[in-house]
């Protein structure tokens, strides 16, 4: 019986030990889960043509703001990023945070852990203050992970591949979550010029948000050499 008992001790704790390195690796598992499936939708992005992106373009977006969850381990591993390719509207670029990352026009969580979306229905590019949200990662090159480290005078390039929209960064700033006047085309008068805002969660305060934004540079013809290019 004694025999029995420290049998079944010993397999306890074996089982400890192995869940204890199973929840320390899953956000690893997480992050990596994330970075194949956004690089694959870069691949999808590669394949498709400036009248796809326009086509997808023109279907309703859905943004609802309340319905979007943070990254969370268990469920990201459960439901794996579900991303709507017919939404892949275009390309974000900024070489110099090695972010390249597909543009959907729905805010949606499969689409936000595929790559970035847009935020509000009935964006141009290149005019107004044009918006996208992104996901913060812990993980370097997952997602906006390294749009925390921006800089003024980085350079961010938007397309849809039929041309390119370079802007300039002018602005960092970290506001409130509630902070929804950051989406208005009004901050267009605030700095201006026609603007790009990208937002991310500032690391994991959930009662912040990071913006960093552009302001339009340049638009010139589309091709895939200079997109990528620094």
């Amino acid at each position: 019986m004694k025999k029995r008992r420290n049998t079944l001790l010993t397999v306890f704790g074996i089982l400890l030990i192995l869940i204890g390195i199973f929840l320390a690796i899953l956000p690893s598992l997480t992050n990596n889960l994330v970075k194949n499936e956004s690089h694959k939708v870069v691949e999808t992005l590669e394949e498709l043509t400036a009248e796809d992106l326009k086509e997808n373009d023109l279907v309703e977006g859905v943004f609802d703001y309340e319905a979007i969850n943070n990254i969370s381990a268990t469920k990201t591993l459960i439901n794996r990023p579900n991303y709507n390719a017919d939404q892949i509207i275009g390309q974000l670029v900024i070489p110099e945070l090695d972010i390249n990352l597909s543009l959907f026009n729905s805010l949606t969580d499969g689409n936000l852990l595929a790559g970035v979306t847009t935020m509000k229905a009935g964006q141009v590019m290149g005019e107004a203050n044009y918006t996208i949200a992104g996901h913060y990662t812990d993980t370097k090159n997952v997602l906006l992970n390294q749009l925390v480290n921006a800089q003024k005078g980085q350079t961010i390039k938007l397309t849809n591949k039929e041309s390119i929209y370079e802007y300039e960064i002018i602005d960092l700033i970290k506001v409130k979550s509630t902070d929804t006047f950051m989406l208005n085309d009004s901050q267009t008068q605030h700095y201006g010029h026609h603007i790009l805002s990208i937002m991310s969660c500032y690391y994991y305060d959930t009662d912040h948000r990071w913006f960093v934004i552009g302001e339009l540079v340049d638009t010139y013809a589309y091709s895939q050499d200079k997109m990528i290019q620094k």
